[in-house]
């Protein structure tokens, strides 16, 4: 009985919580706001989002006129999102090959890169290379990406991102990580919107 009325009382928070973000998301106008807001709420963020990378959303815009939908609060996929400010942004299209060093050691995980590497150097094509290695711990994935997010996240510069051009990466930290990061597409200007959003639950469950 203790439980049930515990899980509850937590439900009618986080419902609480979410209502409140409602309201609050009314008053907030600037990115620096949004940012000062999401940092007190771990289910709060702000981000960049592009016609590119979030197809989906972008195809409920009117991106003939992106000015006219500022301000714009709507709910998509689980998250109530509002749309703070139009921007252009300059995007690329990166593929990640990513080892974890939680999941393997760095000595077998700079074998498999090596090899990786060699097969890249010899002509093969990312898919080629996930072909081969895909039942290895090695991780991969592909999509577009803001450039200023591949200059912070994997250390290459605007300049570097040459259609074709291939990195090796490293980040050592809270999580450490080595990979190759391969240019599929060269920097490109499209539609984005910086946002803040909230994660929404009702009953228990994501909506």
């Amino acid at each position: 009985m203790r439980t049930l009325l515990l899980v509850i009382s937590l439900l009618q928070l986080t419902i609480a919580s979410g209502q409140n973000h409602n309201e609050n998301f009314a008053n907030i106008h600037t990115i620096q706001q949004a940012k000062s807001y999401a940092a007190s709420f771990s289910e709060v963020n702000c981000g960049l989002m592009t016609a590119e990378k979030d197809v989906f959303f972008f195809d409920e815009l009117d991106t003939a006129n992106l000015a006219s939908q500022v301000g714009l609060t709507k709910s998509f996929f689980g998250r109530t999102i509002k749309l703070l400010k139009d921007s252009i942004v300059s995007s690329v299209n990166v593929q990640v090959i990513t080892m974890d060093l939680s999941k393997i050691s760095s000595g077998t995980a700079e074998i498999l890169l090596d090899q990786m590497m060699k097969r890249l150097e010899n002509g093969e094509s990312y898919w080629d290379v996930k072909s081969k290695f895909g039942h290895t711990s090695a991780q991969f994935s592909s999509s577009p990406e803001p450039v200023s997010d591949i200059e912070n996240r994997y250390g290459i510069s605007e300049a570097q991102m040459m259609e074709g051009a291939y990195y090796r990466w490293e980040t050592f930290g809270s999580t450490d990580k080595i990979g190759i990061i391969i240019v599929e597409e060269t920097p490109h200007d499209v539609p984005g919107f910086y946002t803040i959003s909230y994660l929404n639950i009702r009953d228990g469950s994501v909506r």
